[in-house]
């Protein structure tokens, strides 16, 4: 009986070692060939997906190749499949385009929003690869600072090379995903305008007349004395301006205040603020106090040294505009202080540099001096960095060999003796748009949105 009882057992053992075997090896085979159904979708998708990234590319390369102002409606003339038509890949891919669109008004120009849907399939495959794009078209008044850079000699002296050579062969690196405009595209930079409002004059006419009733001087054609002047009106500091040269002007935050040292004729004047409050104090007791300063600053004359003073110029909530109408040299680093939780929803610039006297020459005459922006770092050994947005109605002057700009430039001429890369950082829009294009239309913006898989049963 014992012996019958192991013979049962090594029965029941060898049977059940067989139904483990079986299966292990039923298991094995259908992991495999789920492994290599897997494997060779990978590698079917994997190519799909390079085909798209490579059209998307060239897609890219078309649209900003493309004189989008030449069309009336680009929107609808341009984003079409006539123009994109529906294209099979040398690796058998179809890549079917459809377009849509929405207009989004802003205050001085309208976003036409783009919306590019691309399906990319094998055609014998239920997998399917799902793209969607956002073209962001501008037209209009655009400011100037929305754009990277933007290079403009006129009509009368044009620039006879395209975009992409021009950079080159002028060393100006573009690290945005915007791109830059190198042509004799109409601009209004209209100095005349915004000291009109600047200074709270009533009508049109800027002379000396009106500026000097402004401060208080006697009625005459005559130009104010020199000095430092402010306007303040109903409690608030409207604009500061300064008759005459100014040697050093020193930005510097501390503890959320904005603080502006000014070197007149080697003597120093300093003032501190909080930006949007209601916190000025300076040298004058007569403008200290409980006063909103709108952060506008007028120099009829040059300025020799734009410097920063310890690690932070601004304070991250300032929104400083700083018109020069003779020259401007930059001798340092001009960043922005360490930010803290604020109310911005995206990093602005914080400096507004905007240098030129056209059709003001009657007027603001810059103490004789041609207009211009000059960079001339004292610290020669590391690059410069300044988070300003630059408009310059004359030469934009690099004499550093690294200029990286995190902010924007507009010129109408350029001397760069090293290398300028520019990082885009838009700046705040004015309630007034004194700088802008004329009637210009201009791709803003490039976004793949997403890539997805789609499946099909």
């Amino acid at each position: 009986m014992k012996n019958k009882g192991n013979i049962l057992v090594s029965v029941v053992f060898v049977t059940f070692l067989a139904f483990v075997g079986i299966s292990l090896l039923t298991f094995t085979v259908m992991h495999t060939k789920i492994v290599r159904a897997r494997t060779v979708k990978l590698v079917k998708t994997d190519r799909i997906y390079q085909d798209l990234i490579y059209h998307l590319h060239h897609f890219r390369e078309k649209v900003f190749n493309e004189k989008i102002r030449e069309f009336s409606q680009p929107e609808q003339e341009y984003f079409n499949n006539t123009c994109f038509p529906d294209i099979t890949t040398q690796n058998q891919h179809q890549i079917i385009h459809s377009f849509d669109y929405v207009e989004i008004p802003k205050a001085f120009y309208t976003k036409t929003r783009v919306i590019v849907t691309l399906d990319a399939s094998s055609g014998t495959s239920s997998c399917c690869l799902n793209s969607q794009v956002f073209i962001d078209i501008l037209s209009g008044k655009i400011p100037l600072t929305m754009f990277p850079f933007f290079m403009n000699r006129g009509t009368e002296d044009p620039i006879p090379v395209d975009a992409e050579t021009f950079l080159r062969e002028n060393n100006v690196i573009n690290k945005s995903d915007k791109k830059v405009v190198i042509d004799d595209v109409d601009a209004e930079v209209s100095m005349h305008e915004f000291l009109i409002d600047a200074l709270k004059i009533t009508g049109t006419n800027l002379s000396w007349r009106e500026i000097r009733e402004k401060f208080g001087f006697p009625p005459s054609d005559e130009p104010i004395p020199p000095g430092i002047y402010f306007l303040v009106e109903d409690g608030i500091l409207e604009a500061i301006f300064i008759q005459g040269d100014i040697e050093r002007m020193i930005f510097s935050a501390r503890d959320q205040v904005q603080k502006i040292r000014l070197i007149k004729n080697t003597v120093p004047y300093e003032l501190y603020y909080k930006p949007k409050e209601t916190y000025f104090e300076c040298w004058d007791y007569s403008v200290t106090g409980e006063i909103l300063y709108q952060e506008k600053i007028i120099v009829n004359g040059s300025v020799w040294s734009i410097e920063q003073e310890s690690d932070g110029a601004f304070v991250e909530l300032s929104d400083i505009t700083l018109l020069v109408t003779g020259k401007a040299v930059i001798r340092s680093n001009l960043e922005t202080a360490e930010p803290y939780l604020s109310l911005r929803q995206s990093k602005l610039s914080n400096l507004k540099l905007v240098c030129g006297k056209e059709h003001l020459e009657h007027l603001f005459d810059g103490g004789g001096t041609e207009s211009g922006v000059v960079i001339d770092n004292v610290d020669k050994t590391n690059p410069t960095d300044l988070q300003v947005s630059v408009i310059v109605d004359g030469k934009f002057t690099n004499k550093d060999q690294d200029l990286k700009l995190s902010g924007s430039l507009y010129c109408k001429d350029l001397e760069n003796t090293g290398t300028i890369e520019i990082n885009h950082i838009d700046a705040a829009v004015p309630e007034n748009n004194y700088f802008s294009t004329m009637d210009f239309k201009y791709i803003n913006q490039f976004l793949i949105h997403f890539i997805e898989e789609v499946y099909y049963d």
